[in-house]
């Protein structure tokens, strides 16, 4: 019964989610940013230290100058991505899935997240909110979801049902999603 908005289906140009994209990050860039500090008190195993290590060099690089570089060193620009991407997500790192999804957003392609459970999936949570504060419509064009790792069903119906897919994982996992999915799905595996 969910529905993801997809960007194709709006007129939103690639150029507006650039400066988007370029809004969020100065906003989390501010040390007082509540989402910021909502995410530096989370813990877990992941120490803040580490975090903002990895944050700051992710923030410093989504300007809008960079983000039309890297745009334009993939040779995607004004080129709409994927419709749907499917993003299955490792818990080994808390920013991985911003990354991924900030990578489909340039490209207007719709998400759908399968999280980790624990605090890398609580950074995506805050990823989407603070997306959502910047551009409801980005923010909807995400959704987060739960289940436990390896479950056939569910990521079977993930597979059938996105046009690309990027997974995070174990060797064996990603051959087991690899094999999940219509030839005619983008795979990339990592």
């Amino acid at each position: 019964g969910m529905t993801v908005q997809g960007l194709a289906t709006h007129t939103i140009s690639q150029g507006e989610v650039v400066e988007l994209m370029a809004q969020w990050a100065s906003r989390w860039r501010e040390s007082g940013d509540p989402f910021r500090r909502e995410g530096q008190s989370l813990g877990g195993p992941f120490s803040w230290e580490m975090v903002d290590y990895s944050l700051t060099a992710l923030l410093d690089s989504l300007t809008c100058e960079n983000l039309w570089e890297l745009i334009d060193s993939e040779g995607v620009r004004e080129i709409a991505g994927p419709a749907l991407i499917g993003h299955i997500i490792a818990a080994n790192t808390p920013l991985l899935p911003w990354v991924s999804l900030l990578r489909g957003l340039l490209m207007r392609s719709a998400a759908i997240v399968k999280l980790p459970s624990g605090p890398a999936g609580a950074w995506s949570e805050i990823f989407q909110r603070s997306l959502a504060d910047v551009s409801p419509m980005l923010a909807e064009s995400i959704a987060l979801l739960h289940w436990p790792g390896g479950t056939k069903e569910l990521d079977a119906c993930l597979c059938q049902n996105v046009d690309a897919l990027v997974a995070y994982g174990s060797d064996a996992t990603i051959s087991k999603l690899r094999r999940r999915c219509p030839n005619s799905t983008v795979f990339i595996g990592y």
